[in-house]
């Protein structure tokens, strides 16, 4: 596990999802029964997941069909045609350079004079604040600053608190957060393709999942920090009925000694030790 820094990418995507109006963005896909949605959807897994998701499915905004390992930003939009006004969604269109300004922009963007784009949704600008193509280097101070060290937004700066969210561009960041790294570079490999102009080639990129290995996320390694639980097993004690299963308690332990075995060939640890005939453990590192 490890805890996402302050010094990770930080986004400023069009205006999020305003209920009313019907208008905005949202992400998908959508867990309604945990009230998860994108990066922060774990997979639908139990018939309760579903049965919520058919509840669910007469209700505006709809998310898309897809792919398991796929999250998207989405952006409500409506029409008049077909005799009356009509509300539909498409994934959020990228994000282009406007030749006149020297900036990116896109039609949904409140703010039209960002400098780069952001580092995970190609609908979304980089923070003003970030440095590089991609906003992934640390905050800088500049001529950016218009949005009062924030997102762009069309209302008056003593008013900002009273802000309407279809008048401002939403903040996205990944920072204070908690994930799983699923993919560690080596020497042979890497966990991105190093070749697209995303990626520094001067930094160390990692996976980190926070959908338990649903989707995944590059970190530099100097966005990332180590985060040791204070526990990592659990004893439950559990009573089994005719119909189910029930937990009466939970008793959470942590296990410092010995050590998991690591194995080599598959280049990660057993979740145990394995012990010689001599009582000693063995540890491949």
């Amino acid at each position: 596990m490890v805890y996402i820094k302050e010094s990770s990418p930080e986004c400023c995507c069009p205006p999020g999802y305003n209920n009313e109006l019907k208008t905005g963005t949202f992400f998908c896909p959508k867990n309604m029964l945990e009230d998860t949605a994108g990066p922060y959807s774990n997979r639908l897994s139990t018939l309760n997941h579903y049965l919520a998701k058919d509840e669910a499915a007469a209700e505006y905004p709809y998310c898309p069909t897809l792919e398991e390992d796929q999250d998207t930003l989405q952006c409500s939009n409506f029409t008049d045609a077909w005799g009356g006004r009509r509300y539909y969604n498409t994934e959020c269109p990228k994000i282009g350079g406007n030749n006149e300004t020297g900036y990116y922009d896109s039609p949904y963007l409140v703010g039209k004079t960002y400098g780069g784009k952001c580092f995970y949704w190609p609908g979304c600008s980089a923070h003003p604040h970030r440095t590089g193509s991609y906003g992934e280097g640390g905050t800088v101070a500049g001529d950016l600053a218009y949005e009062n060290d924030g997102c762009a937004h069309r209302c008056e700066v003593n008013d900002i608190a009273n802000c309407p969210t279809n008048d401002m561009d939403t903040h996205f960041s990944f920072e204070g957060l908690l994930g799983k790294i699923t993919c560690m570079p080596t020497d042979k490999e890497d966990c991105v393709n190093m070749a697209l102009d995303q990626y520094d080639e001067d930094s160390i990129y990692y996976l980190v999942t926070f959908n338990d290995n649903r989707t995944n996320y590059a970190f530099r390694s100097t966005d990332l920090e180590l985060h040791q639980p204070r526990h990592n097993y659990q004893l439950w004690w559990v009573q089994r009925t005719r119909y189910n299963f029930i937990v009466q308690k939970k008793k959470a332990i942590r296990v410092t000694e010995p050590t998991c075995t690591f194995d080599s060939i598959n280049d990660r640890y057993f979740p145990y030790t394995i012990i010689r005939p001599d009582g000693s453990y063995i540890d491949t590192l």
